[in-house]
């Protein structure tokens, strides 16, 4: 009777020794699986910061040219208004391009406001893509002193805009 106890215990730590090799073996498996996943993750932010050929013909050849007339345009702004160019005619303008969801502008907008507040002789319009509500939320929360206008991807090809803010 004591071999059938001793063989029954033996039996149970055979049992619970392949458990704990299986949950081992699975623990491994899922260690190697999310270390190819992180590298692949890293291998795609790598690749992603390295600036392609086209992106650097892009960078080098920005916005329109240093000398030329600013082309004419017409669009909506928050306070529901048609603000055109032409309505700033004679007066120095800055044209600020942006996107709803690019971090960069959202870090650019207090200090576009505080400069907008210290540059008296200077007109300032704010072209923001994304849409009519994303726009009217970051001109309602920065409370702009200047136009804030809804873009359409026409301007932003018009004025040869690599990406925002620009």
């Amino acid at each position: 009777m004591n071999n059938n106890i001793a063989s029954s215990e033996l039996k149970k730590t055979n049992i619970l020794l392949m458990m704990v090799t299986g949950i081992l073996f699975l623990l491994l498996i899922a260690n190697v699986g999310l270390f190819l996943r992180i590298n692949q993750i890293q291998s795609n932010i790598q690749t992603m910061m390295i600036p392609s050929q086209s992106s650097e013909n892009v960078m080098l050849n920005q916005g329109l040219e240093i000398g030329k007339n600013a082309p004419t345009f017409t669009l909506s702004s928050t306070t529901g208004e048609n603000v055109s160019l032409t309505d700033f005619a004679g007066q120095r303008v800055l044209l600020v391009f942006s996107w709803t969801d690019c971090i960069h502008c959202t870090n650019m907008y207090p200090h576009l406001s505080k400069f907008y507040a210290e540059e008296s002789e200077l007109q300032v319009i704010m072209i923001s893509r994304g849409s009519e509500q994303e726009t009217q939320a970051i001109a309602e929360k920065y409370d702009f002193g200047f136009p804030v206008l809804f873009a359409d991807d026409a301007i932003f090809e018009t004025y040869a805009v690599p990406g925002t803010p620009f």
